[in-house]
């Protein structure tokens, strides 16, 4: 396992020139989700299209049973959030299409985008939906991890459409494999907050079956970077400055709002020919994110799984008794500390 960590922000000017590279972007927290284009026409044409998504799923979830008995309802600890997934993509602006194909030498240049959100009652932003707790403040951090690959197809195809209103990840991975990941994989440290994930999920023994596929899964169509083997992201999308004290006051006040992403899976330019295959890919690959919070001793790691369309097959990778494991991609940790595991 490989670990890179790294609390220093990328400067505005190195994303923008990165995001005219055809390597995908990741980017997690507090408004984080959002690429930084070279240009106020390409950010306005990825947020028209994130506002006009071809594709979104929502699910209802409980996060961090037992933290919220302090509600007018004394019989219940639960506290119901919704986990909302957007899928699109768009066609870069005409205006800049020469500058791109200059760069990247792609005549069609398209851009593909999810985007993960929460919304919680009352709206707000997340520190105050998380002082309603029974912990009450100061909290620590609200760490969040995903996973960064496609998964093979003989995985993502698991979560199907009767599992559409659940974030349960039992049915992909298996009760084994959910165990294991929660015991040995957790992202939260209750002594220094977010962490990098203990374990590599997909080397755990009891996920072999399904995650450890991804270790031996080509990409069909034969790219080299990103879409092999298994990575995780981890960042804090709740900093303040007791879980992480060297943040400047106006990163402290850029507080994750309800319903404001704070995950962006970016494709990085892709050509208009195969625009479509890329899309699907991402609209049909599993979704797989641990929560955690180190909120008294009751934020424990939580797994959540979710396909934003189970009418059709994955368009993931194949499986293949043989392959590499690859990763090669631009990573922007917004306002927190970020680790990468591979």
């Amino acid at each position: 396992m490989r670990t890179c960590t790294t609390t220093a922000l990328l400067l505005a000017s190195s994303a923008s020139a990165l995001l005219y590279s055809t390597s995908p972007l990741i980017s997690v927290g507090p408004r984080g989700s959002d690429p930084l284009f070279k240009t106020n026409l390409s950010d306005d044409a990825y947020h028209m299209a994130i506002i006009n998504h071809r594709a979104t799923h929502s699910v209802k979830f409980s996060p961090f049973p037992g933290i919220w008995r302090n509600q007018s309802d004394l019989n219940s600890d639960l506290e119901e959030w919704t986990w909302r997934v957007n899928v699109t993509y768009f066609a870069m602006p005409s205006e800049e299409r020469e500058n791109i194909t200059r760069v990247t030498r792609i005549e069609d240049p398209y851009h593909v985008s999810t985007t993960y959100d929460f919304q919680w009652p009352g709206g707000g932003n997340l520190s105050d939906a998380m002082n309603r707790s029974t912990e009450g403040p100061p909290h620590g951090p609200f760490c969040v991890t995903v996973s960064t690959n496609l998964m093979p197809k003989n995985v993502s195809d698991l979560y199907k459409a009767e599992n559409a209103n659940s974030t349960s990840c039992e049915p992909v991975l298996g009760e084994e494999c959910v165990k294991a990941i929660l015991r040995h994989g957790s992202n939260v440290n209750f002594d220094n907050g977010c962490s990098k994930t203990g374990t590599s999920w997909a080397r755990l023994p009891e996920c072999q079956s399904t995650l450890g596929w991804t270790l031996r899964a080509p990409d069909p169509r034969g790219r080299p970077m990103f879409y092999r083997g298994f990575a995780t992201a981890t960042a804090n999308i709740m900093p303040d400055d007791r879980n992480s004290p060297n943040l400047t006051e106006a990163e402290r006040n850029n507080t994750l709002s309800s319903g404001e992403a704070f995950v962006g899976l970016q494709s990085g330019i892709v050509d208009g020919v195969n625009v479509t295959m890329d899309y699907l890919e991402a609209a049909t690959r599993l979704q797989l994110m641990m929560i955690s919070s180190t909120s008294g001793n009751m934020g424990a790691p939580q797994l959540l799984c979710m396909r934003v369309n189970t009418t059709v097959e994955s368009a993931g990778n194949l499986v293949s008794a043989t392959g590499v494991q690859t990763l090669r991609m631009v990573v922007v940790a917004a306002l927190a500390s970020f680790a990468l595991t591979i």
